[in-house]
């Protein structure tokens, strides 16, 4: 059954032949457009197997506790500050929300994205000479944050991403961000700043300082340990634009 094609499915589906079908769809039958809009090839095998298409039992018993934490998921009080994460979390849509859309719904191939993205973040690490072993650690304890939430929970995630809800977002201007290549280092320079608005704890610490008209003090910027992955790639990127 996993081996038919998409039309063979639908037939199974319906109950009805191939010609049946083609009729149909020159009848412009409403069927026949909710269908080919609404149901992937892998959710009607799902149902003529099961009689069930996980995806949608997992919204038809969703609760008030599953939208609270998707709207907090995206803030995660990790690796010291909950800003970075936000980066983190805001980059990976960005990059891979065309993806996610297209994945079957489930925790593993989340995971397999994850890594991916790992992969990428290592590279863009090398060419704008951050080190290796703080996107390592970072990145790590990003993916195992995922790891931590169950099967229901990763499913309703990517599929808000699918359809786009506003409650993956923390406000407007990131639902607005255009979707671009995942592995591109040179990406347009506004991703970068728009995450940057989130800042870390060094740019707080400057922010403190200069509103108590103070001079940066370097032992306390070092403290902090100098700026975070997001904040070393925006000054690449604004070296690029300048050469």
């Amino acid at each position: 059954m996993d081996k038919k094609t998409n039309i063979e499915s639908i037939c199974i589906f319906l109950g009805i032949t191939k010609k049946t079908w083609y009729n149909w769809k020159k009848e412009e039958r409403p069927v026949t457009k909710f269908i080919e809009k609404y149901l992937s090839n892998e959710e009607i095998v799902e149902f003529i197997n099961n009689t069930a298409i996980t995806n949608y039992e997992v919204y038809k018993n969703a609760n008030s506790e599953l939208y609270s934490q998707l709207s907090t998921f995206c803030h995660p009080k990790i690796l010291g500050h909950e800003n970075f994460s936000k980066k983190l979390y805001f980059d990976f849509i960005f990059r891979f929300r065309n993806e996610i859309s297209q994945i079957n719904p489930s925790k593993e191939n989340i995971i397999i994205l994850l890594y991916k993205y790992q992969v990428i973040l290592i590279e863009i690490s090398k060419t704008i000479n951050f080190p290796l072993s703080k996107i390592y650690n970072e990145i790590y304890t990003f993916i195992n944050y995922f790891n931590q939430k169950d099967e229901i929970f990763i499913i309703f995630f990517i599929d808000s991403i699918k359809h786009n809800f506003k409650n993956i977002y923390l406000n407007k201007d990131a639902q607005d961000i255009p979707y671009f290549e995942n592995n591109s280092i040179n990406t347009d320079i506004k991703h970068i700043q728009y995450l940057n608005t989130f800042p870390s704890l060094y740019k707080l610490l400057i922010m403190a300082v200069e509103v108590n008209n103070k001079k940066t003090d370097s032992t306390k910027l070092d403290f902090v340990k100098d700026k975070d992955f997001f904040e070393v790639y925006e000054d690449y990127l604004k070296e690029q634009y300048i050469k």
